[in-house]
Formats: structure tokens, C-alpha cells, sequence
């Protein structure tokens, strides 16, 4: 019997002692130091600056690529991504950008710059002195800007420069894209 009373006393100090150890991890889990926790900093007007706004633009029509801006205090940037990869495209200062057909992304930057991305190939075409531009069907169209004279080009989607038309101040397109009016500028 002596035998017996002393298993069970063994099995309740056992017990006991893995309660306490059970009791004081739960009290160190619930309730952590305070020197663990991280001090939040104050933000100050010079933090303004950092913050931005995320904007979803658009998605290519077989949907590989999105598009994105974050809109500053100061200037906007325009991403593209490759939705499986993560690769990444930014145009800094770039108000808005436009996907021609799943293989080409097109966007123009505050200093008058037209970007054109393969996103086959990730290589980029500039244009300068832009104006505005849109996609016609499989066909880009830009107006050109210059100090003296302004200009309509047609450009393939790969970036070649096909054929201008001088003097023109501004352009449309047909709702069905076959179709373009254009409006000219008469010389004195």
C-alpha cells in the first residue's frame, strides 16, 4: 500500500509542477514586456511627403500586365507589372498609360516624353516633344509639339515612324478606329 500512495503523490507533483509551467509560459505569451514592444514614431509635416495614393489603371486584354499609379504631394509614377513574374516597369512623373494589344505598354511623362515598352522584349522607345497620343487599331498616333510647327505621327506599334501629317492641331478617331479626323492649322 506504502508502494502505491507514493506513484500517486509523484503523479500529482507531476501534475502540479507542469500546470505552473503551462500557467507562467501563458502569462509570458498573453502579456509581452513592454520593452519588446515597438515604440510607434510620430509623424511630422516633413513626412508628407512619403505618402502616396495607389491607383489601379488598367489590365492588358489577355490580363499578364496591370497597370498602376501612386499619386504624390509633388509628382505621379506610373508601374506596370507582370502579374505571374512580379517584374516591374516605372515611369517616374508619368500621368497615364495605355496597353496596345498584350505585347506593348505606352504612357507619356510631364516632360513631354512618349514611352513605348515592348513587354515581350522590355525594351523602350522615346519620342520627344509630345503632345498627346492614342492607339488606333494596331497603329499609334502622337501629336508633336514644337516651337514652330506641330505634327500628327503615325507610328507602328514597334515604334516605326511611318508617315506625318503637318500643321495639325488636334485628331480624332472613329468609335470603330477606322476612321481619323484631323484638324489643321492654316499657314498666313
Amino acid at each position: 500500500m506504502k508502494n502505491a500512495n507514493y506513484n500517486t503523490n509523484r503523479y500529482r507533483f507531476g501534475a502540479n509542477r507542469l500546470l505552473t509551467l503551462l500557467s507562467f509560459i501563458s502569462v509570458l505569451v498573453c502579456f509581452p514586456v513592454k520593452g519588446q514592444i515597438k515604440q510607434k514614431k510620430l509623424l511630422t509635416e516633413a513626412d508628407y511627403h512619403l505618402w502616396n495614393y495607389l491607383e489601379p489603371e488598367e489590365i492588358s486584354d489577355n490580363g499578364d500586365w496591370v497597370s498602376y499609379k501612386k499619386t504624390y504631394e509633388t509628382a505621379d509614377s506610373v508601374f506596370v507589372q507582370q502579374r505571374k513574374t512580379g517584374q516591374i516597369h516605372s515611369f517616374a512623373s508619368a500621368s497615364h498609360g495605355q496597353f496596345a494589344s498584350d505585347h506593348y505598354f505606352v504612357c507619356k511623362t510631364s516632360d513631354s516624353m512618349l514611352h513605348l515598352l515592348s513587354l515581350k522584349k522590355g525594351t523602350e522607345q522615346l519620342v520627344k516633344n509630345v503632345k498627346s497620343f492614342g492607339i488606333v487599331g494596331s497603329y499609334l498616333l502622337v501629336l508633336s509639339d514644337q516651337k514652330e510647327s506641330s505634327y500628327l505621327g503615325f507610328y507602328t506599334l514597334e515604334g516605326q515612324l511611318l508617315h506625318t501629317e503637318n500643321n495639325v492641331t488636334e485628331y480624332t478617331a472613329s468609335a470603330d478606329k477606322k476612321k481619323i479626323a484631323i484638324s489643321k492649322r492654316e499657314n498666313d
